[in-house]
């Protein structure tokens, strides 16, 4: 996890602004993540963190680039940033639930779920869709943003989806 602190760090002096995801929300997440798993919290409220964290590098890196060669190129970057941190990760994580399901065969089925994983597409679904929901609270509130909106609004909802996740799986 230091690994990924570091490397955010030096993501963030190397560039000149924040052009997607703020630096200090990308940093949050990463910090979260770490915290969570040196505290000994499960493997899927860690996967939130981890997987907006991979996101967030991933679009935020995606706004560097000025050119634009293929269309959706900032969500094919984000998603191939996601892949690289999140699946090498996963194998580390060995935190499994079973999902039953009653209506496969006979007697059921039931599947093992990778909980990492789970709670890293969440995390990064959460992320992804936090600015869709501070811009929906912001024209409820007649165009008006409360300070650091975004930022409050992103980190709430990943500390609600880690939360129901701890207590579910």
């Amino acid at each position: 996890m230091n690994s990924i602190l570091f490397a955010a760090l030096l993501m963030l002096l190397g560039t000149r602004s924040a052009l997607a995801h703020c630096p200090l929300c990308t940093l949050g997440a990463g910090g979260a993540a770490a915290l969570a798993a040196y505290l000994g919290i499960g493997a899927a409220p860690v996967g939130v963190f981890v997987g907006a964290f991979a996101l967030a590098i991933g679009l935020w890196t995606a706004k560097l680039i000025r050119k634009r060669l293929v269309r959706g190129q900032d969500n094919i970057l984000g998603a191939a940033s996601f892949a690289s941190v999140v699946l090498p990760v996963s194998p580390l994580m060995g935190q499994y639930s079973p999902l039953y399901v009653p209506w496969m065969g006979d007697y059921g089925r039931t599947f093992l779920i990778d909980n990492f994983l789970v709670g890293a597409v969440v995390g990064a679904a959460v992320l992804y869709a936090a600015p869709f929901l501070s811009k929906w609270l912001g024209r409820i509130r007649g165009n008006k943003m409360f300070p650091f909106q975004g930022m409050i609004i992103t980190l709430v909802t990943l500390l609600l989806a880690s939360a129901t996740l701890e207590l579910s799986l």
